[in-house]
């Protein structure tokens, strides 16, 4: 199990991840990500991005709009990210913010567990 981070108020499932260039290979890891039914995409820290010193994608961006209804934009950047030994590689959006999130594009892929009461989350083994 993964306990929530108590920084967050309420606590939130946060997990550390690894983002890796396809070309090249070289690895960032420890990106702290949020782990966040309610967004429908993963967004990448662009500091994260820019330690990585990965390029966006083309001149592509898309539209992001918030719960909130405010739309920013965002370059396309193509990577791979691993995150609990599993590794998705596709295109991912940036946030300006230190705490990235992992959204359903990525959770609806893996069972997991979400233990509100014990402040933890984990995923769920297949049996075998």
């Amino acid at each position: 199990m993964t306990k929530f981070d108590l920084s967050f108020d309420p606590p939130a499932p946060i997990a550390i991840i690894a983002m890796r260039i396809i070309e090249g290979g070289e690895r960032l890891r420890d990106v702290k990500m949020l782990l966040d039914t309610g967004s429908g995409i993963t967004l990448l820290p662009r500091a994260s991005l820019n330690a990585l010193g990965i390029d966006p994608s083309g001149i592509k961006e898309y539209e992001l709009v918030g719960f909130d209804g405010h739309i920013t934009k965002s370059k396309i950047f193509h990577l791979q990210v691993i995150f609990i030994g599993k590794r998705f590689t596709e295109n991912f959006c940036a946030i300006d913010d230190a705490v990235g999130i992992i959204g359903r594009d990525i959770l609806n892929r893996i069972p997991i567990l979400y233990d509100g009461p014990n402040l933890e989350w984990s995923e769920v083994q297949s049996p075998q």
